[in-house]
C-alpha cells in the first residue's frame, strides 16, 4: 500500500478511571539535513497529513514549501542523531505548534 494511502486507526487507551478513544492524526516528520523535497511535502499535504519538519537552524531560510509545513523544530548547527531523535520526542511528549513563514 502506498505510504500516502494508509489510513488513520482509532485508538483507544485507559487513562486511570476513564478510557479515552480517538483517531490517530496522520503526522509525517520530515527529517532534513539538507534542503530538499518540496514535491514531497506538497503532496503529504495535499492527501490530508500533518506536516512537521525537523531541520537545521540555517536551513529555515531556504525557499521550503511553507504552505505544506504545518510546525517547523529547529536543531543547533552541528547537531547530532540524538539531537534529531529529541527533536522527534518532544513532538510527542508536548507538541507545541511552532510555524516559520517564509516571510
Amino acid at each position: 500500500m502506498p505510504f500516502f494511502e494508509r489510513e488513520t486507526k482509532l485508538v483507544t487507551y485507559d487513562k486511570g478511571d476513564v478510557r479515552v478513544s480517538h483517531f490517530m492524526k496522520k503526522h509525517i516528520v520530515i527529517l532534513a539535513s539538507e534542503f530538499k523535497g518540496n514535491e514531497f511535502l506538497e503532496e503529504a499535504q495535499k492527501r490530508g497529513w500533518h506536516v512537521t519538519l525537523v531541520t537545521r537552524k540555517k536551513l529555515l531560510d531556504y525557499p521550503w514549501a511553507w504552505t505544506a509545513i504545518n510546525d517547523a523544530r529547529p536543531v543547533e548547527e552541528g547537531a547530532g542523531v540524538m539531537d534529531y531523535v529529541r527533536a522527534v520526542t518532544n513532538l510527542a511528549v508536548a507538541p507545541v505548534k511552532m510555524r516559520y513563514d517564509d516571510a
